[in-house]
Parts: structure tokens; sequence; C-alpha cells
């Protein structure tokens, strides 16, 4: 081979290895462009996905405090109104009982009472019938029965037959004072009931009804 064929191959050679560069640079610019594009992707979901819980813990925390809210404003109204419904109905029953305990022990009762003691001979801890037919001592078992139920606090004996009956002396007078005392006493204690039902109404008066308003008005005197 001449010098002009050396030359010639050296310079086909040289323009070869120029191309193949060429090609191996294109090459790697394209990579970096993709690796480019998968890490721009990547991160950007994962952008997504940060946000995407962020906004779904500041939503959740948003109704937590809505909730909380609520349940502070009409939930615990609600509450309120539920009791005082509740001790409304309570202080209407006790009521009821009230006026039960002054029926039971009424004058006219006592009355009865006195007058079919006189035929019970009752000393000491025991009593028997001396006098009464057996209605009329079927009727003062009654009485005496309605009464130591009514009003728990009297004195008490059992007769001959086991019957428990009212110990309160052979002094008709008072017998009804007895009577009356421990009337007074029970509807006391009926009455301290009811006002413990008081600041529960109170508390729901805002939204109550007029019966309400009226029971509170009268507890309050």
């Amino acid at each position: 081979m001449n010098g002009l064929d050396e030359a010639k191959r050296k310079t086909i050679d040289v323009a070869t290895a120029q191309k193949e560069m060429q090609k191996s640079t294109s090459l790697m610019g394209n990579a970096f462009k993709a690796f480019g594009n998968i890490a721009t992707t990547v991160l950007s979901t994962v952008g997504n996905m940060i946000l995407a819980t962020i906004a779904s813990f500041v939503v959740s925390k948003v109704f937590e405090g809505l909730a909380w809210l609520w349940d502070q404003s009409f939930g615990a109204k609600a509450a309120r109104a539920q009791a005082g419904r509740e001790a409304t109905q309570k202080v209407a029953d006790i009521r009821k009982e009230m006026k039960t305990n002054e029926e039971t022990a009424n004058d006219d009762t006592i009355k009865r009472y006195n007058e079919l003691r006189k035929g019970v001979d009752i000393s000491g801890n025991s009593a028997k019938n001396i006098s009464l037919t057996n209605d009329e001592y079927s009727e003062f078992l009654s009485i005496n029965q309605e009464l130591i139920t009514t009003l728990p606090t009297l004195s008490t004996v059992f007769d001959d037959q086991g019957n428990r009956l009212l110990n309160l002396g052979n002094n008709a007078k008072e017998a009804g004072e007895k009577i009356k005392e421990a009337l007074n006493f029970e509807q006391y204690k009926k009455a301290q009931e009811i006002r413990e039902q008081l600041p529960k109404m109170i508390a729901a008066n805002s939204d109550s009804d007029k019966e309400m308003r009226e029971e509170i008005a009268q507890l309050e005197k």
C-alpha cells in the first residue's frame, strides 16, 4: 500500500470514529432525556400523593371540628332538652304521689280510723279486736295498711293474727295529729325531690314549652 492509500484509509477511520462518537452522544442524550421524563413523572406522582394525603387530613380535621361544634351546640342543647323533659315527667309523677298521700291521709280517713280504733285493744306491742264485726275489722285493717304504706315513719304493732296496725295511742286527737305530722314529713321529702329536678328544668328552659316554664315558676316560689 502506497502513502496515498494509507492517508485515505486514516481519513476514513477518523470520519467513522466521529460518526460513532456522534451516535453515542445522541444515544446518551436520549437516555438522559428519558430518565429526566421518568424522574419528572415519579416526582409529580409522589407530589400529587402528598398533596392528596394533606388534603384528606385537612378535610378530616374540618369535619371533626364541625362535628365538635355540632355536639357543643345542638348536641348539648338536645341533651339538656331531654334531661329537662325527664325532670318534668319526674316532677309530675312526684306531684301525683303527693296528691295520693293527701287523699289517703285526709280528715275523713282519720275520723274513720279513730271510730274503728275504739273497738280494738292496742297496748304495748300487741293488738286485738274486741268489738268490731268482721267487716269493720277488715275495713280497719285496710285503713291501717294504706296509712302505713303512705306514712312509713308511724309506729306500728301486730295483732294476734299477724296483721300490722298503727300504734298511735288511745287519744283520737293525738292520733290525728301524729298522722298529719307524718304526712307533712312525707310531703316535705317529696318537695325536696322536686327541687332536685329544678336545675335540669332551668337548663332546658330556653327551649321549654309553656307548661315547663309554669312548673319552674311554681318551684321557685
